[in-house]
């Protein structure tokens, strides 16, 4: 089977089941239940890390509970499943704590928040057809399990488009491509991200499956199906926690190679009576966690650029003089419903003796098209770009500019990229206008006013 008609295969089954689900779960809702149905179909269609005539008895007993349309117990059947994949890849119960929400999705155990109805009949008929789904993996290729995460990720990031209260676990495809080119990870490197929402940014950006995943996510719905899709991804070196990794930034051991950290915007957090925001702890999380010679990119709005608190300015001071800085990219607002811009800063563990600033938020030399809710969405040629300005280090007039670290301390340790690279500055440095010639301008305007 060629991979397009696979992947018209997955998207069909796709929207069956939301078809299905749409008596049932609100829109909101509808992506995330579809990833679990699915899922739970995927593994036990494989008998996945069955080693044993007991761990075979679980996945029959799913697959009898689908085909009788039996909603009777439909939690105990599902549990043992969940509970197993959990021991065998180490993620402290992160499957099983959407127990609650499998009850909701097949068995119309609810109270009506989020379900739309929970009546018998409606929930055998979306268990009917989940059972009418054949999601066995050919000769063990694992295609269609990777082909279904990627039509599923895509799903996801249409539902932020969508339903902005989505937005808050979503990163904007385009920025994680961005960040794909810029942060590299390579085979057998260590990938951490610990905002990690559901997990779709992690799947664009790591593409070695042997690569160790480190995630963590204060949302354990989040969490759950993050995993789901990173186990039919066919990854398995798996670690994610459910806990607000935040408040832990500097207790972070340096673990990580490679890092790509979409820090939650507008959240505060109180730590021993400092109100510090979510960006400053996720640079300094990023930091902490950092390997030396690892890459971390960190999205931040332009408060952490340029605000001027003592913490904010402490924090841009040392990352400046440990020359752990390589870049900072400013673009426009990419995020689905907000009009707020956009930075990353390229934070590198190396001796960054200049620091570069690309200014891409109104140079024509970047692409963006234009999209509904004041979406910017950045285009290949765009990423291409300005990966090409950041790899190769490319000064472009008005565009992007090395700076040193001094000449960035006379600015109060500002880092917006506009202040060093724009077209502003640009024709202020080609200006040869000399004092004199400005006097003698200033005379002749005096003489014709009489003054």
């Amino acid at each position: 089977m060629e991979n397009t008609t696979l992947y018209e295969r997955c998207n069909k089954m796709i929207w069956d089941i939301a078809t299905v689900l749409k008596g049932v779960v609100y829109a909101k809702n509808m992506t995330f239940s579809v990833v679990r149905l699915l899922f739970l179909k995927y593994v036990t269609d494989n008998c996945l890390k069955a080693d044993n005539s007991e761990k075979m008895m679980n996945y029959i007993r799913v697959q009898r509970m689908f085909a009788a349309r039996d909603n009777e117990g439909g939690q105990a059947a599902v549990y043992p499943v969940l509970q197993m994949l959990d021991e065998t890849y180490g993620l402290n119960n992160v499957l099983t704590s959407a127990l609650n929400e499998y009850a909701k999705d097949l068995f119309g155990t609810d109270d009506s928040w989020g379900r739309k109805n929970s009546t018998m009949t409606h929930h055998k008929a979306v268990m009917g057809a989940v059972a009418e789904l054949n999601l066995e993996e050919e000769a063990e290729s694992n295609i269609l399990g990777k082909t279904m995460v990627e039509c599923l990720s895509a799903t996801l990031d249409v539902m932020a488009r969508d339903v902005v209260s989505a937005g808050v676990t979503v990163t904007p495809a385009t920025l994680s491509a961005l960040a794909t080119k810029l942060v590299k990870v390579e085979d057998g490197e260590t990938y951490a991200d610990f905002v990690s929402g559901a997990g779709l940014s992690t799947l664009q950006v790591v593409g070695d499956a042997k690569a160790n995943i480190i995630n963590s996510e204060i949302n354990s719905e989040c969490a759950a199906v993050a995993a789901m899709l990173y186990i039919m991804a066919g990854y398995e070196n798996i670690s994610i926690t459910v806990e607000n990794s935040l408040a832990r930034y500097e207790d972070e051991h340096a673990v990580a190679d490679k890092m790509f950290i979409d820090a939650p915007l507008n959240i505060r957090k109180i730590i021993e009576d400092k109100n510090l925001s979510s960006s400053y702890l996720a640079v300094e999380k990023a930091v902490n966690m950092l390997k030396e010679n690892g890459t971390a990119v960190v999205i931040v709005p332009g408060s952490t650029l340029f605000g001027m608190n003592k913490a904010q300015v402490e924090q841009r001071k040392n990352i400046l003089h440990n020359k752990w800085l390589k870049a900072v990219i400013a673009l426009p607002p990419c995020f689905y419903g907000a009009g707020v811009g956009v930075n990353l800063l390229i934070i590198s563990k190396t001796e960054n003796e200049n620091v570069l600033f690309v200014n891409a938020v109104t140079n024509n030399i970047f692409t963006f098209s234009a999209k509904e809710k004041r979406i910017n969405t950045l285009t290949e040629e765009g990423i291409a770009k300005i990966t090409e300005i950041v790899e190769n280090g490319e000064v472009i007039s008005g565009v992007s500019k090395f700076c040193t670290i001094d000449e960035i301390a006379e600015m109060n340790y500002d880092l917006t990229p506009a202040r060093y690279a724009s077209d502003i500055i640009a024709e202020a440095e080609e200006d040869t206008v000399t004092l004199k010639e400005i006097d003698d301008e200033l005379a002749e305007l005096y003489k014709k006013l009489g003054l």
